[in-house]
């Protein structure tokens, strides 16, 4: 028996578009830049200080220099194959000392993304296109930002937490900024800073590591972060932390800041799919047609 792929265009209409069975659409994003936390090699651990040379993960902070203030960020590559919209900005941070009852909103009291395209690196950050900001209480947040506390993964105690270069350890916090319903097209570079507002002396740092040493997908990795100034409305130099010259290191290897990305195909590359869908069962019916009237008597 043959079937036809008309039987099935229903299913193929439901799966792209997310429609469950009561019928109400579900887009589902999905991970289309994966930057994530460093794991463990299982021989060699490259995690915190007891690494050495092969040590994979760090974490950068802002500063204020002569009255202008900066903070860490990088950059990732939207896939090329179809338009996107972005629901979810993923980053981390060591942001509270492991020693002590802290909370984060105890060492700060909000927090912003800061993204746009590489191409409008030049614009204040204030105008980007996204400037996702929320107030925190406890370790929650508003405005669908949300904190996890997480460690890392293949990692045994007491490597499963964040150790600084001063060796004091602390809690890792992966920090999720959801529905950013933020349209970009194939291919589209995009440049993002974290921050936020320091109610102590601790400034927020985000989490980077070295690709090379991560044992982990580290997509769009190029060995550099960079220092977006906040003040002057541009961005700052790109640093490769292996290199001695550079002032702002104090570390002996390149790193990028860790991030993952969450979209949905946009709404376009959706009607696309769909017409693709429709066509090819259209030329199947038309075949089946001319088929049938070859084979009638």
């Amino acid at each position: 028996m043959r079937l036809s792929i008309t039987a099935f265009a229903p299913l193929g209409l439901s799966l792209l578009l997310g429609i469950g069975a009561t019928g109400s659409a579900q887009a589902v994003a999905t991970l289309v830049v994966d930057r994530g936390l460093p794991v463990a090699n299982l021989t060699t651990p490259n995690l915190n200080i007891s690494a050495g040379v092969n040590r994979s993960n760090v974490d950068w902070s802002g500063y204020t220099a002569g009255g202008q203030s900066f903070i860490t960020g990088d950059t990732f590559q939207m896939p090329v194959d179809q338009q996107w919209t972005i629901d979810t900005i993923r980053t981390w941070s060591p942001a509270i000392p492991l020693a002590g009852s802290d909370t984060l909103g105890s060492l700060y009291s909000s927090i912003t993304l800061y993204a746009d395209l590489y191409s409008n690196l030049g614009n204040d950050p204030a105008t980007w296109a996204i400037n996702k900001a929320g107030t925190i209480s406890g370790n929650t947040s508003n405005n669908d930002i949300t904190f996890t506390r997480v460690l890392y993964q293949d990692a045994t105690a007491p490597n499963d937490d964040y150790q600084g270069q001063s060796g004091t350890w602390s809690q890792i916090w992966q920090v999720d900024f959801k529905n950013l319903n933020w349209v970009v097209t194939p291919g589209d570079w995009i440049v993002f800073g974290v921050d936020a507002a320091a109610l102590t002396t601790l400034p927020w740092s985000n989490h980077a590591s070295n690709a090379a040493l991560s044992n982990s997908p580290q997509q769009d990795a190029d060995d550099f972060f960079t220092f977006i100034n906040m003040t002057a409305g541009f961005y700052g130099d790109w640093y490769d932390c292996d290199s001695a010259s550079d002032p702002e290191c104090v570390w002996g290897n390149s790193s990028d800041i860790n991030v993952q990305v969450f979209a949905t195909p946009a709404p376009g590359s959706l009607a696309l799919a769909l017409i693709g869908l429709f066509g090819l069962s259209a030329a199947r019916r038309t075949e089946a047609r001319s088929t049938a009237a070859r084979c009638a008597p």
